[in-house]
């Protein structure tokens, strides 16, 4: 089953005179993980936000079968940066409250959503710890854990991994790639780490303010591929501390 359907999206915003992205257009099956690689400017958030429904497009989009403005409450998100202050004293189970406080659920409810997705993201032995005192990958996977309590069909990550350790990075990689194998969830995220998608992506999506090429790790991770991408004389590696 086809999960997300884009045809000829293009987006330009109010203060610039050309496209953001231009006729991009491409698919994804339901239970897979999907990335957009590209360098910075290439478009890659572009995309996530149109298809979040956060800046103005051109086009189609289609989220399981249905246009994007009647998707509501099937998708999940998590942003580049979330202004989340860790100065203030909160739990990560009061955080995740306060994400449901609009739901009709009842408490009882509430509260079997919330441990269900911290056990999802490994962390609900740090349930009632504060958020400030636990590391960056776990409030990475804290993040993940606020966009899956709806239980949405569709996760979007904008460069999740970015200010993690490349420990972090793996754990959260691998956590993905779980959600979906076992719980069918479709993930689309935009990354630049290069030997995690080779590792985890089941389709990488190569953006340069259109689709450059779409495929397999193993078929688009190319020397030809990375010079459209970045250009000549380009030596790209993932993480710093990858060996």
């Amino acid at each position: 089953m086809t999960a997300i359907t884009v045809t000829n999206l293009s987006v330009r915003y109010p203060t610039e005179n050309s496209y953001a992205i231009e006729h991009v257009s491409f698919s994804m099956k339901k239970g897979t993980v999907g990335v957009l690689l590209g360098p910075n400017g290439s478009g890659k958030s572009t995309v996530i936000k149109a298809l979040l429904g956060l800046v103005e497009y051109e086009g189609t989009v289609s989220i399981v079968g249905k246009h994007r403005k009647n998707t509501h409450g099937h998708i999940g998100y998590v942003p580049q940066r979330y202004p989340i202050d860790r100065s203030i004293p909160i739990t990560l189970h009061e955080f995740l409250e306060l994400g449901l406080l609009n739901c009709d659920h009842s408490s009882k409810e509430k509260e079997k959503m919330i441990l269900s997705v911290l056990k999802k993201v490994d962390l609900i032995d740090k349930k009632n710890e504060r958020i400030a005192d636990i590391s960056g990958g776990q409030v990475q996977r804290l993040l993940l854990a606020r966009a899956l309590v709806h239980e949405p069909e569709i996760l979007m990550l904008d460069e999740p991994e970015a200010g993690v350790d490349v420990e972090g990075e793996r754990i959260f990689y691998e956590l993905l790639t779980k959600l979906a194998k076992e719980d069918n969830v479709t993930v689309l995220l935009a990354s630049h780490e290069i030997a995690l998608v080779r590792q985890f992506a089941d389709t990488v999506f190569c953006i340069k303010k259109n689709v450059v090429c779409a495929g397999k790790p193993e078929q688009v991770l190319t020397a030809e591929v990375f010079k459209q991408l970045y250009g000549e004389g380009i030596q790209l590696f993932g993480h710093a501390h990858h060996t």
